[in-house]
């Protein structure tokens, strides 16, 4: 009995020497290793406080004005006006509508004449915007200021895609900010995302590309770039069909994807953050491995960027 004892408080001890010189190690390679690269910061778009529109409608605006003073009706809606400095597909239709005073009453001259936007014009915007992928092209090379290429890569850059277009950004966040551009002006039947940025291949790149191509949903983009993960036995559909299923909980935005990656803004963090975090790293372990170092890390700069970038090594 004394030795059975004697041999288990050895294991312990040997065990305990091991954790303690492991963690020696990774601490020198934490000390060796470079400093990591900041993770690209999302920032959703906020909307603006406007000033309010000055009604320059000429001769309407006097009527306006006339009629307001005399304690006139309602005012009959115009025409919708044309918004200066504004893109076709943002135009928005304003009525023009006054109160009506109550019997014996006086209308307030002082009141303001109210602008009501009409918000429901989803179908007319849809029809400005950018419809095919020429159209596509000129607005890609009016952002990114080069002649596009008439394809795009995959595998690493190794492989080309004739079917859509692409140009080079300097570095991955110039390359999603573009594509958040990009995304807010094709109409439906397009995509755009984040491709190459790791050039194995003839060309060679220092960049992130970013393409153009036809999709019918944004999973498309994840198709157009091949994404797998053969390391871990997944393939491009499975990693489609899990990204399906994240979306139709909380909603994502894909802007990015290669060979071994894909990236996302997310609509809402979920409210079990850290149950969603040990459910993404279940699904793509380098993000803690490889990337964050820790489920608490890769916690905290979720609830920070609202944006997650997948990578199998």
């Amino acid at each position: 009995m004394w030795i059975l004892m004697g041999v288990l408080v050895g294991i312990i001890i040997v065990k305990w020497l091991n954790s303690r010189e492991r963690k020696k190690k990774l601490e020198r390679e934490r000390n060796q290793s470079p400093a990591p690269q900041e993770p690209y910061r999302w920032t959703p778009p906020v909307a603006q406080p406007q000033e309010p529109l000055p009604l320059e409608l000429g001769d309407a605006t006097m009527e306006a004005k006339e009629a307001m003073e005399l304690g006139d009706t309602t005012l009959e809606a115009r025409e919708p006006l044309e918004l200066a400095g504004k893109a076709p597909q943002a135009k928005e239709a304003l009525e023009l509508t006054g109160t009506k005073p109550e019997a014996g009453q006086v209308r307030d001259s002082t009141e303001p004449l109210e602008i009501r936007v009409l918000t429901d014009l989803s179908a007319e915007a849809e029809i400005y915007k950018l419809q095919t992928i020429e159209e596509a092209r000129a607005e890609l090379q009016r952002v990114s200021g080069q002649a596009a290429l008439n394809y795009s890569t995959y595998d690493f850059g190794r492989e080309r895609n004739p079917h859509c277009v692409s140009v080079i950004a300097p570095d991955v966040t110039i390359a999603i900010q573009w594509v958040h551009h990009m995304q807010s002006v094709l109409a439906q039947g397009l995509v755009c995302y984040a491709g190459t940025r790791e050039w194995y291949g003839e060309d060679k790149q220092t960049g992130a590309e970013v393409v153009v191509g036809a999709g019918k949903t944004q999973f498309d983009i994840v198709r157009l770039a091949r994404t797998d993960a053969c390391n871990y036995d997944m393939d491009n559909k499975a990693i489609v069909a899990k990204l399906e299923q994240i979306h139709m909980r909380y909603g994502i935005s894909i802007k990015a994807a290669s060979s071994d990656t894909v990236g996302f803004a997310m609509d809402v963090l979920p409210k079990d953050l850290q149950g969603f975090c040990q459910e993404l790293y279940g699904f793509c372990p380098d993000i803690v491995d490889q990337g964050s170092g820790s489920l608490a890390a890769l916690e905290e700069q979720l609830e920070m960027l609202q944006y997650v970038e997948l990578w199998w090594d």
